[in-house]
């Protein structure tokens, strides 16, 4: 069975070059190269000197800002689906470059129009007069949104947790902030997520990072927990969850309403420092059955996959892996089972000095290698969702790892290390979607795999990446029908473990140009109509604004999209090919062997009405180019020989019938397939 709006072409990892130019690769270096799924058809034409006024990933824009940065922590939810299926999100907004007036504005696409209004262009602004951010946001059952922040209330920098809730439906007229319980804590809790369940009950998490010398440690966060069963009118006391806390926290609520659970990453202990928690840790969480009035004792869901002793403090004592502190996401599936999603890396440091020395040296390694984690009550056991090739470790010939001369940093930025130019590349932001009425769940995160997908300023373009699973998330695969056959006709193996949603490409693209997708929140149901619904900011210029990179100073209006009803690439399919290699059983780093993957273009635009144009590479091997149907039916062969270089190759479509085709270009090392679609 040919796949359903699928693309199969090998996302080559090229770590062989960045922004300016050529890396010099170590000898015996050879980074691995898995595939991963464009779920969009044809060749992506670059646009580094092209107008950036339409991205290149269809969608539909509900508003703009200067301040692309929405999260420091857990992406929580910027957009929520009514029971009429319009589309409502929130975000982070600034139109001034030095941020001093920052709000959170608000849209909605109108299932009946197809649409975002046309009278708020620019979205409408929902936190009023106080200086507002870091946005999260659900939905009442009549269809109101209901948008959490923090703000400024009095102007005097000390900032809270409040709640707006709009008037009506998508009118945009939102109530005054309501402060989440400003009385029982001194120190307010800020960053809110919120969650609505079925009961209308208001859910919201929130954090405080301490900075106290004397109250150590000071650099973990005590997370805090309220209610409102008014419809935001009251909220109860904020309840401590948890003082150890490596930043931030995800919440989630079960279809039903009768669960709500919290997650976060607990920081570790480092070895011989009271004082300060490393950036890595355990995933846990509670749970309430009672719609928020009591909750759970803690659960260590790694316990027995990350170590449990303290750090050492001195990288000299080896590298280990961790939850990283920011990324972490919580879902329930349709059948009320939870499931966590985090990113993971490795971790080592080097602790020096006393609070509140400003000399503090503190050197982590969570940034390196980063990958998408999961676990579920289905499986009660922990795997990797985006696959192994997210496994990116370079070694020596004698197995070393080689740190210091060739690596990836995973911010979303390169860094400048003597003569070499490290490309970020990975995964973060993890958001999970449940599917259906059983345990399928979408898990989908920000990234990217190809080092030559930098912009001017040396960041990462990025895309949103997915990964499916049908079994309660025991394993993963990409998100559309496809069969063994399709992926192994030759013997090779070839198993895609994710899907490229949006597989944008802007190389070397300037101020304005750039085709990167920051910042995404996926809604965490998908109903009957399989839609995945997301929003995400069109970052035209990579790299925060806000914080420290190498865009910073630089500043863009930014585009706030959303993804969902009007794109055909978001109907998720759930896959029916084989299960994917088995995960590794060891945390350890090892090495894949390298396999050189056939490099295939299809030049021009898309649909063609003329000939094609392939541009294939496959240097000093034998290969072959076919075209099928629809049915499977070899329509023509292109080429069979070798190739030596860079070729063009045609086809002549003067004979074939309007439709769409499919191309397959096989050499011994890998396959590569496409589909084109052709008019008269």
């Amino acid at each position: 069975m040919l796949k359903k709006l699928m693309v199969l072409t090998v996302v080559l990892a090229v770590t062989a070059f960045a922004a300016y130019g050529p890396i010099p690769i170590p000898a015996g270096v050879e980074p691995d190269v898995y595939p991963v799924l464009p779920l969009r058809d044809g060749s992506i034409t670059t646009i580094s000197s092209s107008p950036a006024a339409a991205p290149l990933v269809a969608g539909d824009r509900g508003g703009v800002t200067m301040y692309d940065y929405q999260q420091n922590g857990a992406m929580g939810n910027r957009i929520a689906i009514d029971s009429a299926g319009n589309a409502h999100i929130c975000w982070m907004h600034s139109e001034d470059e030095t941020f001093a007036a920052r709000d959170v504005y608000y849209n909605v696409w109108e299932k009946a129009s197809g649409s975002f209004p046309g009278y708020w262009p620019d979205g409408v602004k929902a936190s009023g007069v106080p200086r507002a951010g870091y946005t999260t946001m659900g939905a009442l059952s009549d269809g109101r949104a209901v948008i959490a922040f923090h703000h400024d209330p009095d102007g005097d920098g000390v900032h809270q947790s409040a709640i707006v809730i709009d008037a009506a439906p998508g009118l945009g007229a939102f109530s005054s902030p309501v402060d989440v319980d400003p009385v029982t804590v001194p120190e307010q809790p800020i960053w809110p997520h919120i969650v609505v369940d079925n009961n209308d009950v208001i859910h919201v998490t929130a954090h405080i990072s301490p900075a106290d010398p004397a109250n150590p440690p000071y650099n973990v966060d005590y997370l805090y927990y309220s209610r409102s069963t008014d419809q935001g009118q009251t909220f109860s006391p904020w309840k401590v969850i948890t003082q150890t806390a490596g930043n931030d926290a995800a919440i989630a609520a079960s279809k039903d309403g009768s669960k709500v659970a919290i997650a976060w990453m607990d920081a570790f202990p480092i070895e011989g420092i009271d004082w300060r928690r490393a950036m890595n840790g355990n995933i846990k969480y509670v749970e309430s059955t009672n719609g928020g009035v009591s909750w759970s004792a803690p659960v260590n869901v790694t316990a027995d996959y990350y170590t449990q002793e303290p750090v050492p403090n001195s990288s000299e004592e080896g590298l280990w892996w961790g939850a990283w502190y920011p990324d972490i996401d919580c879902a329930y599936d349709a059948a009320g089972n939870l499931h966590i999603g985090w990113g993971e890396g490795l971790r080592a440091y080097e602790v020096h000095g006393e609070p509140p020395d400003d000399t503090l040296f503190f050197w982590s390694m969570h940034k390196h290698f980063l990958r998408m984690v999961h676990w579920s009550e289905v499986t009660n056991d922990v795997n990797i969702a985006s696959g192994p090739y997210s496994q990116f470790v370079p070694l020596t010939e004698e197995g070393d790892t080689i740190w210091d001369i060739y690596g990836f940093y995973l911010w979303g930025m390169a860094q400048r290390i003597e003569n070499y130019f490290r490309p970020g590349i990975g995964c973060w932001n993890p958001q999970l979607a449940a599917i259906g009425s059983g345990d399928d769940i979408l898990y989908t995160w920000q990234g990217q795999w190809d080092s030559l997908d930098l912009s001017a300023g040396g960041a990462i373009n990025a895309d949103i990446y997915a990964a499916i699973s049908t079994n309660g998330g025991a394993t993963w695969g990409g998100v559309a029908d496809w069969t063994e056959g399709e992926f192994d006709e030759n013997g090779f193996g070839l198993v895609a473990y994710a899907t490229n949603l949006t597989n944008t490409h802007s190389p070397n693209a300037q101020v304005g140009h750039c085709e990167s997708e920051e910042y995404h929140s996926a809604y965490p149901w998908i109903g009957s109509d399989s839609i995945l619904h997301v929003t995400y900011i069109h970052d035209l210029f990579s790299g925060s604004v806000v914080q420290r990179g190498p865009g910073q100073g630089i500043v863009t209006t930014n585009p706030v999209m959303y993804l969902g009803s009007n794109d055909p690439a978001m109907k998720i399919y759930v896959g029916s090919g084989p299960e994917p290699r088995p995960q590794p059983e060891s945390t350890s780093v090892a090495e894949a062997p390298y396999v050189e993957a056939p490099v295939i273009t299809l030049l021009g635009k898309h649909p063609v009405a003329g000939s094609v144009i392939f541009s294939v590479s496959a240097p000093g091997t034998h290969a072959w180019l076919k075209i099928y149907d629809v049915a499977g039916s070899l329509v023509e062969t292109i080429f069979d020989g070798t190739l030596d270089g860079t070729r063009m190759l045609t086809w002549d479509t003067k004979d074939a019938p309007a439709g769409v085709y499919f191309y397959s270009f096989v050499t011994p090392a890998r396959t590569a397939k496409g589909r084109v679609v052709i008019i008269h």
